[in-house]
Formats: C-alpha cells, structure tokens, sequence
C-alpha cells in the first residue's frame, strides 16, 4: 500500500503544477512538461504497485521492464512533436497494458485466494476503480486527436474524464477504509456438541439399595 500511498501523493502534487502552468503562468509547453512527467511517473508506481500483487514471476518482470520503454516512448512522443501539440499515444499504451494486468489480477485473485469474498479485500476496490478509470479513459483518448476541433466532443471529453476520475478516487477511498470481515471457517471438531454428560454406570443405584 506504500506505493499506493505515493501514488496519490504525487497525482495532487502535479495537479497543482499543471494547473499553475496553464492558469497562472499560462504556459502550455511547461502544462506539457508537467503533464508528461506525471504521466511517466503514473505508469512507474502503478507498475511497481501490480508487480507487487500479481504472484506469476514472469509478468512481474515484463512489468518492471516495460517501465524503462514506457519512458523512452513517451519522451520520443514529446520530443517528435511540436512545443504546442500532444497526442495520446502514451497513455492509450497505459490504458492498454494496465486493462490486460487488472483483469489477469482479478482472475488470480478469485483463483488463489478462497478464504475471503474478494469484494471484502481492499485491493478489488483498487483494482475496480482503476478498471473503470481506464476504461472510461481508453476511448477519449483514441478519438481525441480526430475529433479535438468539435466543441461538442470538447464537452463530452470533460464530463466523461470528471465522471471517470471522481468514481475513481471514490473507490480508492472505499479500498482504503474497506473493512474485512474474515469469518473463521468451523471445523468438524467445532461442530460436534459438548454435552458434558455423566457417565451412565447402572451398578451405582444397586449398591446404595
């Protein structure tokens, strides 16, 4: 849950940056760079956050690899571009990769872990905000550049990314405060009836005659 915690230290963090360089200091290229570096730094700790839940050591690795590429992928997509454009291609990569990595978690989760409904763990209420985030995300991002210049699409994209976000941190919240009620299971021995009774000797009754 560190990571996690980190996570959310730095989504408020570069929050703040990006909304001083775009309303305060109104320079895009530096909301761009602010933008960019959050982005890297989202795709880090969530890695490093799924590595440390998922159990199958081979996707472990793939996951703490694909940071070193995700990095240079996205600086080659700043660097192509012009200061005043920007083009989703990192995040739908993101959306992409973290979409397969939920689902598989889910899928391990309800396969390994029987002792507990998995809706009483914290983690199905992190992993189904962050399913929901990406989902959500997923198609604004793949139509953004086609469809930029339609106001209506403007506005869509707005509301679609608040809804997406704000059901997000909900269920971050619910995952963080979510109380498990682990029910010990009874077993056979549990179960048998402690009637303490008294031995039956029936030669007692003939010796007090």
């Amino acid at each position: 849950m560190r990571v996690f915690f980190i996570y959310t230290g730095c989504l408020a963090l570069f929050l703040i940056l990006c909304l001083t360089a775009d309303n305060v200091l109104n320079s895009y290229p530096l909301y761009l760079v602010f933008y960019r570096t959050f982005n890297i730094l989202e795709y880090s700790l969530l890695s490093i956050f799924f590595a440390l839940i998922i159990k199958k050591g081979k996707l472990n690795k793939f996951l703490i690899l694909s940071i070193g590429f995700y990095v240079l992928f996205s600086i080659y997509d700043y660097i192509r571009l012009e200061k005043t454009s920007f083009t989703y291609y990192p995040q739908l990569t993101e959306c992409i990769i973290f979409l397969f990595i939920i689902v598989y978690i889910f899928y391990e989760k309800m396969n390994t872990d029987l002792s507990t409904p998995i809706y009483q763990l914290p983690i199905f209420w992190i992993l189904f905000a962050f399913l929901i985030y990406f989902s959500g995300n997923f198609f604004l991002f793949l139509y953004f550049k086609s469809s930029v210049q339609d106001e209506n699409f403007k506005l869509l994209y707005h509301v679609i990314y608040g809804t997406v976000t704000i059901t997000k941190n909900l269920l971050l919240c619910i995952g963080i405060y979510q109380v498990k009620y682990i029910i010990t299971p009874i077993t056979s021995s549990d179960q048998i009836a402690n009637l303490d009774l008294d031995p039956f000797n029936p030669t007692d009754k003939l010796k007090k005659v």
